[in-house]
């Protein structure tokens, strides 16, 4: 088996899907999971807080991410499994405040844009602080989508 995660979209996809599968025994599976935005659930005050910070996040998104394309899709395209399994599912989390503002410090437009601020340190630990305040210091509650697929080469009998 061979896995990625989160990391698919910023691969050539034909070139990956077709090495992958030259490289896995028969039968052998390639799963590739990304996740979608993530959705705050509560408190009201973080979630504006986000949605302020990804109007200024949204000018660093990359291409990959603005040109998305379900990896279903791609590793249907790339003609390298006999099988292809789209996989969906989703995840609620209770986070503490401060744990909840590092998971948007991961995505990579939010660092690009901490980049640009010249003090990436500051900007996260203001951002961090915004959270915590927003919270009031009470958990953060966020969900996320994981998508992605499931390519399986042809197994020896077929």
């Amino acid at each position: 088996a061979v896995f990625s995660c989160t990391a698919f979209h910023w691969m050539d996809a034909n070139v990956v899907c077709r090495r992958v599968a030259q490289a896995l025994r028969p039968g052998g599976v390639f799963l590739a999971m990304s996740y979608g935005l993530f959705n705050l659930t509560s408190p009201e005050a973080v979630t504006e807080l986000v949605a302020q910070e990804m109007e200024l996040w949204n000018r660093h998104k990359a291409d990959q991410l603005t040109a998305w394309r379900p990896y279903a899709d791609l590793f249907e395209a790339s003609g390298a499994f006999a099988r292809v399994e789209p996989v969906e599912m989703t995840l609620t989390e209770t986070r503490t405040p401060h744990a909840a503002a590092g998971l948007w410090l991961t995505t990579s437009y939010a660092v690009a844009h901490a980049r640009s601020t010249g003090d990436e340190d500051a900007y996260c630990a203001d951002f961090t602080r915004r959270v915590a305040e927003a919270s009031g210091g009470g958990p953060v509650v966020v969900g996320m989508s994981l998508t992605g697929a499931l390519g399986q080469v042809a197994d020896q009998a077929n």
